[in-house]
């Protein structure tokens, strides 16, 4: 469920309750008895979703052909899963991107930056055309080269915001 669906249906819910007579006070109680009561379900939901994300990422870094044995890969991956939970990292990639994504290597920005770029020159010299077309469409020529890192994280992250989620 997306942010603008679960607001909706939590707006509705209280809608509901201020109906039947509940006050705020009444509701912020049931927040904090449910609270009690269930802590662990949205945990769990949130490893769900996490989890799924995962996969969901690294089966299109299988279809695009980007080599898994190379350390580009696995930040590429984290970089993608970032940018399709918070688009505005991809607003700064050297800023906040990379940084995040060495952080969570125990890495350097420049360190990351060049391996997920080794990555994309990896995919581009290995991978099937046909493949790359169908997920980067016209950005892609023989004459305009490869996608720069910043346009390959977008763009993977775009198609599973939209086809996946």
């Amino acid at each position: 469920m997306k942010d603008n669906e679960r607001y909706e249906s939590v707006a509705k819910m209280l809608e509901n309750l201020a109906e039947k007579g509940y006050t705020t006070q009444d509701v912020a109680q049931l927040v904090r008895t449910m609270g009690e009561v269930l802590p662990d379900v949205p945990e769990q939901q949130d490893d769900a979703v996490q989890e799924s994300l995962k996969m969901t990422v690294i089966g299109l870094m299988h279809e695009v052909g980007v080599p898994a044995h190379i350390k580009g890969y696995r930040y590429l991956c984290e970089a993608i899963i970032m940018a399709v939970e918070n688009p505005q990292v991809l607003e700064g990639m050297t800023k906040v991107l990379y940084p995040e994504v060495a952080k969570t290597f125990g890495t350097t920005s420049s360190r990351t930056e060049r391996a997920i770029r080794h990555a994309i020159e990896a995919t581009w010299d290995r991978a099937d055309m046909d493949v790359l077309k169908k997920y980067f469409g016209n950005t892609i020529s023989p004459m305009r080269g490869k996608a720069t890192n910043s346009e390959f994280i977008a763009t993977m992250a775009e198609y599973i915001r939209n086809y996946k989620m």
